[in-house]
């Protein structure tokens, strides 16, 4: 990690000389080669950064995403311990939590999602982190970053006071400034390692962070394109989205499961029955007209979303039922059903999801669609119905 050139060492001169650069600036290196798309057009060169990375190197988003419950579940999880060859979990993960647990925990987190991702026209493929032998770096990246600081602190706690009293000399350090210019800091040993091990540190987490944005992205990638018009397909025929979506979410999965213990594997694809639930129902504001051969189409979709997510999971990922009973609920002949499932569930769905079911059903319907204050008169009724 340091390059140490060492200088004699004596009484009156405990120093150190090192090089700031080394094992943080590799890491870095290969992580800009992987967050960043170029191509030209042109004389121009034209940059893609990845949305994942994008927001898991910016300060104010990446707290905000760790400070939700999810991130806070996963760094309780020590990095894995290798003892005598054999690696184990350094602490045990609830496999087996409830659906209902697993979306406490992460709709907050979809929530910001839909918000953000969910707003955008179209996600463009090369916004998105799609060479599965980047994927492979990221999360070795991140494994062996976490391993290598935890093996570090463990060492360095174990030296004996003699060798921990030596650590406390000083050392120069010559680092490399953006511009290219080169400067000389002192800095006592400990301090400078405690430093460095931070920096790799949070280059792991950052490159965990990514991943579990990522698939995120990918879904919203997927799934969105789904509320354009188009002539209905036949009964049982898929969307072309839905199947690549399927095939590229298993991939994921296969990729990481080589290399992440079953913990870390649930973190990134927990939440994500929640999520795309979340998608199919936001995307409805965007539906001019539900006819009742889209209504199958759409329920086709959801399904085979949630047959794909259920495979990978090992759980009915029931939070899928949610999409495919608000598209029921728009083509019924009256509103009296609607109200009475907000009535007797009013949890089902958000203020702004059942606002969202009452716009589609309204511009749905043969006569209240033309009818001037049927959806204000709708509106009404479901803010009395949720205050109840």
């Amino acid at each position: 990690m340091l390059l140490y050139s060492r200088t004699t060492l004596t009484p009156e001169q405990p120093k150190l000389t090192a090089d700031g650069g080394g094992h943080t600036d590799t890491d870095e290196g290969i992580l800009m080669a992987i967050i960043r798309t170029r191509s030209h057009q042109g004389d121009n060169l034209i940059e893609y950064p990845k949305i994942s990375a994008a927001w898991a190197v910016d300060e104010d988003i990446s707290r905000l995403l760790k400070s939700l419950p999810n991130w806070a579940v996963i760094s309780q999880w020590s990095p894995m311990v290798y003892n005598a060859g054999e690696a184990t979990p350094g602490a045990a993960l609830h496999l087996n939590e409830s659906e209902q647990d697993v979306r406490q925990r992460t709709q907050r987190e979809s929530d910001i999602l839909i918000g953000n991702l969910g707003t955008q026209k179209q996600i463009q493929r090369v916004e998105l982190i799609t060479d599965m032998e980047h994927v492979k770096s990221l999360v070795c990246m991140h494994e062996s970053l976490q391993w290598f600081a935890s093996n570090m602190r463990t060492m360095i706690n174990a030296l004996p006071p003699k060798a921990k009293e030596l650590m406390k000399c000083r050392i120069q350090i010559k680092t490399t400034n953006m511009d290219g210019s080169e400067q000389v800091v002192e800095q006592l040993l400990s301090e400078a390692l405690e430093d460095r091990l931070s920096t790799l540190e949070a280059m792991s987490e950052t490159c965990l962070l990514m991943l579990h944005l990522e698939i995120r992205v990918h879904c919203f990638y997927h799934l969105l394109p789904l509320i354009r018009s188009r002539n209905s397909l036949a009964q049982e025929e898929q969307d072309r989205e839905v199947v690549e979506f399927g095939k590229d979410i298993g991939q994921f999965h296969h990729t990481l499961a080589m290399y992440m213990v079953p913990n870390k594997l649930k973190y990134l694809f927990d939440g994500l029955g929640h999520l795309c639930a979340s998608i199919f129902i936001h995307s409805s504001q965007y539906i001019n007209k539900l006819m009742e051969n889209d209504r199958k189409r759409m329920c086709r979709n959801i399904y085979t979303v949630q047959k794909c997510l259920s495979q990978l999971s090992g759980r009915p990922e029931t939070e899928m039922n949610r999409a495919q009973t608000f598209f029921k609920l728009v083509n019924l002949d009256t509103f009296d059903q609607i109200f009475a499932l907000v009535k007797e569930s009013g949890e089902t769905y958000t203020h702004l999801e059942y606002t969202y079911l009452l716009s589609l059903a309204v511009r749905s319907h043969p006569t209240l669609s033309s009818q001037p204050g049927a959806l204000e008169s709708m509106l009404s009724q479901l803010r009395d119905s949720l205050a109840r």
